[in-house]
């Protein structure tokens, strides 16, 4: 699959995409290989999954394969499995505050670094936290 912003899959799909964004919605069985910059796993994944920027699994989402991703967030009861790493460019390590002095933020620890990114993570993690 080319040519397409986001792929939102509801049902079983095998294949191979670059894209910028891939839903995993909870119905969903993606099953192939993906480069994209968001990923968003509600379903079952299963394959090479590259997410560059976030890879997010939600508590019903299943990943398995071979995994990349810059930042990853994994809700309670999401599951993730094979062989795993970050990218390299996200892999530098981080500096800490001199003096052993530690500063706790509410941010995610990637928001400092790509504001599009934020805005995405905020918009993706409101409506988990606000279930009736």
């Amino acid at each position: 699959i080319n040519d397409c912003d986001t792929l939102i899959v509801e049902g079983q799909v095998d294949a191979s995409m670059t894209s910028r964004v891939i839903e995993v919605a909870k119905t969903g069985l993606f099953r192939g290989k993906v480069q994209v910059d968001f990923a968003d796993i509600r379903g079952r994944f299963e394959g090479e999954l590259t997410a560059h920027k976030q890879l997010m699994i939600r508590s019903s989402g299943r990943v398995s394969g071979t995994i990349r991703y810059g930042c990853i967030l994994i809700e309670e009861g999401g599951e993730l499995s094979g062989d795993v790493a970050v990218t390299e460019a996200h892999a530098a390590p981080r500096s800490r505050p001199a003096g052993g002095s530690h500063e706790t933020s509410t941010e995610s620890p990637s928001a400092g670094r790509d504001p599009a990114l934020a805005a995405q993570l905020n918009r993706m993690t409101s409506g988990a936290a606000t279930q009736r």
